[in-house]
């Protein structure tokens, strides 16, 4: 709940002020990569659903390998965007192991 809220939160500010305060910074784009750990194709598929929902991302794909190649807006540092990546990957895969357990 919190994290996904504090996720759309901070990406939305990012796109308002690449939108409203443009400059290079904040309306630069690139593709970064980020391998995931789970090697669940369907939590890699939840990962990227997520990530695109997400305003100034897209997942553009989720390889053979499970690396997620996503398209990022702003100057967005590449280690600390895989770490976040990974943390909700991590999270996903703590999620259905809950509702795995439980039965549902």
């Amino acid at each position: 709940g919190a994290f996904v809220a504090r996720s759309l939160v901070v990406s939305s500010v990012r796109v308002v002020l690449a939108v409203v305060a443009p400059n290079v910074a904040r309306t630069s784009t690139r593709v970064l990569a980020v391998q995931l750990q789970s090697g669940s194709r369907f939590i890699g598929a939840i990962v990227a659903n997520f990530i695109t929902l997400t305003p100034g991302t897209m997942t553009l794909e989720l390889d053979d390998s499970l690396t997620l190649h996503v398209h990022v807006l702003g100057d967005v540092e590449p280690e600390s965007f895989r770490r976040e990546i990974l943390d909700l990957e991590r999270r996903v895969a703590s999620a259905i192991a809950i509702v795995r357990r439980e039965g549902a």
